[in-house]
């Protein structure tokens, strides 16, 4: 059976940065649009997800923690997922959540498993948030 991987981009970016002192501490916030369209063909599925935006921040002492938001082709809400990477981690760990109140935890389950099963779906994720971090 031939499986056949295609990727679509369309990337715009609007980026808003800023930096404050929050207990004494300098923290980054930056907050990056994303409109990102890409089809990925895993053992005959195929799930088309949209990244509607990303934000990262980072500090000394918490580390990486950002989030994307995300839309799948078919599902009726979109998701998000949080990120977090202390300093001494080296991987990341993360949530999957409904971005806007709860919905179907099948369709939840199903896109959980892909990310799973899919690095170039999960890389992908983990890369618009720290995009949005390296924007400042």
């Amino acid at each position: 059976m031939l499986q056949c991987t295609m990727f679509f981009c369309y990337l715009e970016v609007n980026q808003d940065t800023t930096k404050s002192m929050a207990n004494g501490f300098e923290v980054t916030f930056c907050y990056l649009e994303v409109n990102q369209d890409t089809t990925k063909s895993i053992g005959g599925s195929i799930m088309n997800v949209q990244i509607l935006h990303a934000t990262m921040t980072h500090t000394k002492e918490d580390g990486h923690v950002g989030a994307v938001h995300f839309q799948v082709e078919g599902h009726p809400k979109p998701y998000e997922m949080a990120l977090h990477k202390s300093r001494k981690a080296k991987e990341w760990g993360y949530g999957l959540f409904f971005l806007a109140g709860s919905g179907d935890e099948d369709l939840l389950l199903e896109v959980e498993d892909e990310i799973e099963e899919n690095d170039e779906l999960y890389e992908q994720l983990v890369d618009a948030a720290l995009a949005a971090l390296e924007q400042e």
